[in-house]
């Protein structure tokens, strides 16, 4: 049981070709067997450490919090406990995902997706050795370690390629294209903010004022009568919105597993759906606004009683939803 971590390195690097001068021992358990042995192990862990089973809100809460200084060995019992359960179910779905429709995980899946199992490993190690090593001293998950933030230089080679990306077909370097991501999962999520109110602000310039950070959303929290989300919990995008703002300023690459609960949880603002009472379908069906009219008049004052400075042209256009009106 203990050694299914050590297990599944192990056949990783016997898979590497590219690890010239590593001592590669010969594993003779299939990739499906050490991917089947991992999970085993984290549930084995599970058991013996997380006997509730928290509520989305909890997770979402704990995984996406802003990162602090821990006060109490309390306070680090729940944030390993709260990461390994979603560390184990996305972990899971990453098998699922490496499966393809079949019914192990080959030889050739495991190579491809070498880079995110060495994420989850070293990832959940500290995590997992915490959280034993109280019972059981000796206990190791595996021995190693990696880095989670690029060189600067690492972040302006991987902005050239997504630029010309369409050209070359340039291959972005692994922990960096994690950062890319949640950058752009933050833009996704700002823009519908500011899509789903459609209100454009500008002056005689024709320049647009400067909005805080979370602007658009405030205005959302602060006024959902306005709104009706049909397959997301409004109220969970915040803490995932200002979590992508802390690693984006700092450059710092996620655990394996919160990008792809990020995505689980704030999905459900881009849904299509059902559109107007005659029953046809909308892209923007996700999200129903239940009197548009009313909603801009009240985001217009909003932004007057924040911006009381300056002339501004506030004019309600379109918006990515659909109304009931």
């Amino acid at each position: 049981m203990k050694n299914a971590p050590q297990l599944l390195l192990a056949k990783l690097h016997a898979l590497d070709p590219s690890l010239k001068g590593f001592e590669r021992k010969d594993v003779r358990a299939s990739a499906a067997t050490c991917m089947e042995r991992l999970v085993t192990h984290l549930h084995w862990l599970r058991s013996r450490h997380c006997r509730t089973n928290n509520k989305t809100e909890y997770l979402v809460s704990m995984v996406f919090r802003k990162p602090k200084r821990f006060r109490a060995d309390t306070e680090i019992t729940a944030y390993c406990r709260t990461h390994l359960t979603v560390a184990t179910s996305q972990m899971e779905k990453l098998i699922a995902e490496m499966r393809a429709g079949e019914d192990k995980v080959s030889a050739k899946a495991m190579k491809q997706f070498a880079p995110l199992i060495y994420d989850y490993m070293h990832d959940l190690r500290p995590i997992a050795e915490y959280l034993e090593q109280r019972k059981d001293p000796e206990y190791i998950f595996f021995r190693g370690a990696k880095s989670y933030q690029p060189m600067a230089w690492q972040l302006f080679r991987a902005s050239r390629q997504l630029a010309y990306i369409t050209v070359n077909a340039s291959h972005l370097d692994h922990n960096v294209s994690h950062i890319a991501a949640v950058f752009m999962l933050r833009q996704a999520m700002e823009a519908k903010f500011e899509r789903i109110i459609g209100v454009a602000i500008s002056d005689k310039e024709l320049q647009t004022p400067r909005l805080r950070h979370g602007f658009h959303y405030d205005f959302v929290k602060h006024n959902l009568a306005y709104f009706r989300f049909s397959s997301v919990d409004f109220l969970r995008l915040e803490q995932i919105y200002q979590w992508c703002s802390v690693l984006i300023h700092r450059a710092i690459q996620p655990l394996a597993w919160q990008l792809p609960y990020a995505f689980d949880i704030v999905k459900g603002l881009f849904d299509s759906g059902e559109g107007t009472k005659i029953g046809s379908w909308s892209i923007h069906g996700g999200v129903r606004i239940l009197n548009k009219a009313a909603m801009q008049m009240a985001f217009g004052d909003h932004f007057c009683r924040s911006y009381d400075h300056g002339i501004w042209c506030i004019d309600p256009g379109d918006t990515e939803a659909v109304r009931d009106e």
